[in-house]
């Protein structure tokens, strides 16, 4: 991919099985087309019982292997490249993703590995552009787990042959022991609007700019990644992997 470029696209994810099946999701299809978007991420959720337990289980919240390829599907159909950009959730959706921290490793890692195998063999059919092998999983991104990663990585290089990325958040990123094995950094980043403050543009940016790590931080592999106040750590951690950041999600 080269160094910079302008990628205009928009998260759609599900949050309830069915979503990617609904006269509403095509039609968001075609409006983003129409107003000049030209990619979408696409977000299904799968659920494990608890931070804890790894044992992976039906939610509500579970979108259909199914129902992802036609959104995919539709996607591509509309002239949208598509990242595709499967999550974990907790059961009830009570808990966020960072909180996920299986307390048996490996039983976790062979139940998440068989699940993004099987979504590289899905990208790969429905000719998605980009594949994140994880999302937000901050806890279990670090040193001790990157041969994992790894091995993870290449089993996916198997059978998908688009770009990978995995979407951490933005004070996770700093510590992903694994950047240098994928094809772009990816960073995600949410503002916290208090219900009293008004939503414009200029507040949600000053609130994204405040969520970014200014101090120092441990980076890949252990290393002191430094920033200060007043820049973001972006540039220096591309120029550091000499990756890509690839923005996979901004919220509020």
């Amino acid at each position: 991919a080269p160094s910079s470029v302008i990628i205009r696209g928009m998260s759609l994810p599900s949050w309830q099985h069915g979503t990617y099946h609904t006269r509403h999701y095509a039609e968001s299809l075609l409006s983003l087309a129409d107003m000049g978007f030209t990619a979408v991420a696409i977000s299904p959720n799968h659920a494990i019982a608890s931070a804890a337990d790894c044992r992976f289980v039906t939610s509500a919240y579970n979108e259909s292997f199914d129902d992802v390829a036609l959104a995919v599907e539709q996607a591509r159909k509309a002239g949208l490249d598509v990242l595709l950009e499967p999550r974990l959730t907790v059961f009830d959706c009570s808990r966020s993703t960072d909180t996920i921290d299986p307390s048996d490793t490996e039983t976790f890692f062979a139940g998440y590995g068989q699940l993004i195998r099987r979504y590289a063999v899905l990208a790969t059919r429905y000719d998605a552009s980009v594949l994140a092998i994880g999302c937000e999983l901050s806890r279990l991104t670090g040193p001790e787990h990157r041969q994992t990663w790894l091995r993870l990585i290449d089993a996916v290089r198997q059978t998908f042959k688009g770009s990978l990325v995995y979407a951490a958040a933005s004070d996770e990123a700093l510590r992903v022991s694994f950047w240098d094995a994928l094809d772009y950094i990816g960073v995600q980043t949410c503002a916290s609007l208090r219900p009293t403050e008004p939503s414009s543009v200029e507040t949600i940016l000053a609130h994204w700019l405040q969520s970014l790590p200014s101090a120092a931080a441990v980076g890949g592999h252990g290393q002191t990644v430094h920033a200060t106040t007043h820049t973001t750590p972006w540039p220096r951690l591309a120029a550091q992997y000499r990756k890509p950041i690839l923005l996979t999600g901004a919220g509020v």
